[in-house]
């Protein structure tokens, strides 16, 4: 495949009320190529849920969509994109990392098909969920640290009377394209809305599924328990074949003409992309005060 013949690309902004605010977005996105396609994440963060210390909606949808990329990379990443020369720096530490550094990475020759989505996302959960539990730990462990945890729990009174809790959550969609046969394998929890073009077939959209995935923070009434934990993931899995273009969006951006925008999407010619990318720079709905973020794949 001519790789000229294929375009991806991310746009996120923060919404109104992170215009006078030094923190970023609860939305965040990832694109990883690999010589046989490319990975991919979307994730947004609760903006109404609170803050503990480094913990956030915000850091969790940063964080599951690391690890998920990771854990692509693992599988598929080949000999000749090992690096051994310069540093990496990409937050938060990752063995994945380290050992291409130090010893490289063998070839994963596996078919394409054989790709199983569910479980590259179940390892990235456990990843994340121990990563988390061991900066909980220590940031527990050191009395400042601590303390702001503590603190950022007192408004949030359990109903029982018996301590303390409060919420992380993410919406996420992630998966991984394939520029062999064009396959698409994605997982997807929440209300984000993901656009899929199969060549020869009706666009598919999927944006129902209303479940997040949670952390919480637990402490009994004096404070001297305080644990973190983490839900068993409710998403779907869904694989295609064949794939024209994929638009993946979060709640916040609503295109003002969607069916045009979509059409536009369908065109093979150099025109009719640069309509649909000059209509993402004034055709949204500005009248929606979240943050909005969109990716996109799309074969010409």
């Amino acid at each position: 495949m001519n790789k000229n013949n294929f375009i991806a690309e991310i746009l996120a902004s923060g919404g109104p009320r992170h215009g006078k605010s030094e923190e970023l977005c609860e939305d965040a996105a990832g694109l990883v190529f690999f010589d046989k396609g490319v990975a991919f994440y979307l994730a947004d963060g609760t903006s109404d849920n609170a803050t503990a210390g480094a913990f956030s909606s915000r850091y969790l949808a940063n964080s599951l969509g690391y690890y998920f990329l990771e854990e692509v990379l693992n599988k598929h990443i080949t000999d000749e994109e090992k690096t051994t020369n310069e540093p990496i720096l990409f937050p938060p530490p990752s063995p994945l990392i380290k050992k291409i550094m130090e010893e490289g990475v063998e070839a994963n020759e596996g078919e394409n098909k054989t790709i199983d989505v569910q479980t590259l996302f179940h390892k990235s959960l456990k990843k994340l969920s121990s990563a988390w539990k061991k900066e909980f730990n220590a940031c527990m462990g050191n009395a400042t640290k601590g303390k702001e945890i503590c603190d950022a729990l007192e408004p949030f009174k359990a109903k029982e009377t018996t301590g303390f809790y409060t919420t992380f959550s993410t919406t996420f969609c992630g998966g991984v394209l394939f520029h062999k046969d064009r396959s698409l394998h994605l997982v997807k929890i929440g209300d984000s809305d993901a656009i899929i073009a199969e060549k020869g077939k009706e666009v598919e959209r999927l944006r129902s599924h209303r479940e997040r995935y949670f952390a919480r923070i637990n402490a009994n009434a004096d404070k001297t328990k305080v644990e973190i934990l983490f839900q068993e993931a409710d998403f779907k899995k869904r694989s295609y074949n064949n794939i024209d273009f994929m638009v993946v969006k979060s709640d916040g951006l609503r295109f003002t003409h969607d069916e045009l925008t979509i059409n536009l999407l369908k065109e093979t010619s150099n025109e009719s992309f640069l309509k649909f990318r000059k209509i993402l720079l004034k055709g949204c709905d500005n009248n929606v005060g979240d943050d909005k973020s969109l990716l996109y794949l799309k074969y010409r």
